[in-house]
């Protein structure tokens, strides 16, 4: 559970729910969800397992080597 915008949705993929802070009526739901499943956690737990993934050096080092190859030319 993290806040909607900023950079939290790209960090946390479709492994997290979005809320927005400012909502304690969104919050509350958003734990109740989530301590009211073990379904969801588990869910939300292998779906971040995956996306964390993508956050390892052999998946974007490739794409910002050849971005800094073209740019230097």
């Amino acid at each position: 559970m993290t806040s909607a915008g900023g950079v939290f949705p790209e960090t946390g993929g479709d492994a997290a729910l979005y809320i927005d802070p400012y909502s304690v009526a969104e919050m509350r739901n958003a734990l109740e969800r989530v301590l009211g499943s073990e379904s969801l956690r588990r869910t939300m737990a292998e779906k971040g397992r995956k996306y964390a993934l993508n956050f390892r050096e052999e998946a974007w080092f490739p794409n910002l080597w050849a971005a800094y190859t073209k740019a230097l030319g």
